[in-house]
């Protein structure tokens, strides 16, 4: 038995550090599981912009997700608001599975739905702020696009919310399979 801890931020862009437990059978791997190593994940650092949907994304009404006047004047006491007005150039924070109710709390992010241009008289202005869609924070965790969401919104913030970073596990799982057949090899 093994474990290790790896932060998300390294392959995705949100930060989300977890513990990984590995056990194998000392008959797969040998005595104390001296054949399994842990894998080394590249630095890839992508930024939340490889997340979102392009502002002209036609298939997705991102104005659906603007936050209410009522939901940013609740948002705006809570604390740490600095934290949780992302920046397209940055990383989310870990997604929980309650992320959509703004009322729960502290944990929500939200993102700029667009930018305004540089130049125009717009530049300077807080641009309106957004919720992440359902697509977005399963992209968050690593789950490709063809990957199937639940119907209600509510239901997917939550199944993905709750999942660990897919290509996290993809790199565990790799190198279990490849500690097991070196061994019995």
């Amino acid at each position: 038995v093994s474990w290790r801890l790896y932060d998300s931020r390294l392959l995705l862009p949100q930060a989300r550090p977890r513990v990984f437990i590995v056990a194998i059978r000392d008959d797969l791997v040998g005595d104390g599981g001296d054949g399994f190593a842990w894998p080394e994940l590249a630095d890839e650092a992508p930024t939340l912009a490889t997340a979102l949907h392009a502002d002209d994304d036609e298939s997705i009404d991102l104005e659906a997700y603007r936050l209410t006047a009522a939901e940013w004047a609740a948002i705006r006491r809570a604390p740490r608001l600095d934290e949780r007005l992302l920046k397209r150039d940055g990383v989310a924070n870990a997604i929980r599975a309650s992320y959509s109710n703004v009322r729960a709390g502290e944990f929500s992010q939200f993102v700029a739905l667009a930018p305004p241009a540089a130049g125009s008289a717009d530049a300077g202005a807080c641009p309106p702020w957004r919720r992440f869609t359902p697509r977005e924070v399963a992209r968050l965790q690593g789950f490709p696009d063809g990957f199937e969401l639940g119907e209600k919104d509510e239901a997917s913030y939550s199944g993905v919310g709750n999942a660990v970073s897919v290509p996290v596990v993809a790199a565990i799982a790799r190198a279990v399979v490849e500690a097991v057949a070196e061994s019995t090899t």
